[in-house]
């Protein structure tokens, strides 16, 4: 691992190379030693590419818009889907669209009680969708 990557690293997680230190469990001048001469020990690798999982993992954004990038879904996009079933939970409805992939949407008791009801959805997270009205 270079340098530049760590510093990226260490600036994404908004940490100080004496934070790091501490969180390594060296001396600050260790850690800025070798962040100068670019030889980071195991240790410190290590750590850093939990701090880099950990901020890929925080920040699901970006991960999330590159997955609806390959889907060809823009970011803010209504969809038409039918419901097609009721699960034991009575504030969702299952619903399928139209490229036969399916998804679940949260609705109050009495709404929406017809198999093959349309409705426009939002997407939310995962299979989790936003009724729009």
């Amino acid at each position: 691992m270079d340098k530049e990557r760590a510093n990226k690293i260490l600036k994404d997680n908004e940490m100080t190379k004496v934070a790091f230190a501490e969180l390594v469990g060296l001396k600050s001048g260790t850690v800025h030693t070798a962040f100068g001469a670019n030889k980071l020990s195991k240790p410190m690798i290590k750590r850093l590419e939990q701090l880099e999982r950990y901020y890929a993992q925080k920040n699901p954004s970006t991960t999330e818009g590159l997955i609806r990038q390959t889907m060809d879904l823009p970011v803010e996009q209504t969809l038409e889907a039918k419901i097609i079933g009721f699960p034991k939970n009575k504030f969702l409805r299952i619903i399928k669209f139209e490229d036969g992939t399916e998804g679940k949407i949260k609705c109050k008791p009495d709404k929406y009680r017809k198999m093959g009801q349309g409705v426009s959805v939002r997407h939310i997270e995962k299979d989790m969708w936003l009724l729009v009205r």
